[in-house]
């Protein structure tokens, strides 16, 4: 691994652990199809977040695609 990734690895981890930054916890919607909750899922292990149980302990909720006849339907939403 080079060098510098590693350095802006560790520096992610002491702010981590010093509570400098909150490790984004995410809760999926259960109306969000199944493919898109796999992508989903893989999307924030590799940010280095956590996918959660419940809303209540989520910092980010992620809601389904709205239909395209809908208003808005480009938007991501979340709370």
């Amino acid at each position: 691994m080079d060098r510098n990734v590693e350095m802006f690895m560790q520096i992610q981890r002491s702010l981590l652990q010093n509570r400098v930054i909150v490790q984004p916890a995410i809760y999926l919607r259960p109306e969000i199809d199944k493919i898109s909750t796999v992508k989903l899922k893989d999307i924030v292990k590799r940010h280095l977040g956590i996918v959660v149980e419940k809303p209540s302990e989520a910092t980010h909720v992620v809601f389904p695609q709205p239909n395209a006849r809908e208003e808005g339907a480009n938007i991501l939403h979340m709370e």
